[in-house]
This record gives structure tokens, sequence and C-alpha cells, in this order.
């Protein structure tokens, strides 16, 4: 199953990231694949919600998150994520600090989609 897809919430749409329980090379890759259908998306048009739970993170997915992070901000209107444990809690921050973005982290799948659905 593809890492990134549309679901719908409310009537909204919102393109759901899965990223749960991957290891290093499967967030690199998942990343990727991610990142070429959000670039195929118009500016500012897009709400996000990606789950992290589980996952495995080095430094090369530190660094690899930073640029798609970056690369998003034209495209997502509103992001949400979920699985944020403290390591990935830092990461979350420093991502949000460095690329200028304004991700949302949230507990549940269920309360991120419902802000979501309110953007």
């Amino acid at each position: 199953m593809t890492p990134a897809r549309f679901i719908t919430h409310k009537g909204t749409q919102i393109l759901f990231i899965d990223l749960a329980q991957k290891s290093p090379a499967g967030l690199l890759e998942a990343i990727r694949e991610a990142q070429a259908l959000i670039a195929t998306q118009a500016p500012a048009s897009l709400l996000t919600l990606t789950d992290v739970e589980g996952s495995t993170y080095n430094r090369e997915v530190a660094d690899a998150l930073k640029a798609y992070v970056a690369h998003n901000k034209p495209f997502v209107r509103a992001g949400a994520v979920v699985g944020l444990n403290d390591l990935k809690r830092v990461i979350f921050n420093f991502l949000n600090r460095v690329t200028g973005r304004s991700l949302k982290g949230f507990e549940r799948l269920d309360e991120a989609k419902e802000w979501l659905a309110k953007q």
C-alpha cells in the first residue's frame, strides 16, 4: 500500500501519510513517495495527516524529514502529526522551527482528523 493516500473525514479531503511502524529504510522510501505526490498538488491546497507511531529514526531520516517538511510547505494549508514519543517530539519541534512550518501534534488520529476538518 502506498504511504500517501487521500481520505475523507466529515466531507473534508485529507492526505494521509502513513509512516507508522517503518524502519529507517522504509521511512526514506515512504518520504520519497509522499513528496512526489505532494509536489503534484496545487499550492496551499493540502490538509495532511502523518502517522509516525512506532517508526524508527536515525540521523539520515531526520535530515530527510527536514528537507521533506521544507519542500512540502508551499503545498500544505495545515498539517497534523500523530504518534510522537519524546524523541520524535524533539525532532518535530526542531523541524517546525527550522522550516517555518506550524504542524500540530496530536495523541490520536481521530483528534487530528477533527482538527483538520475545521481548517
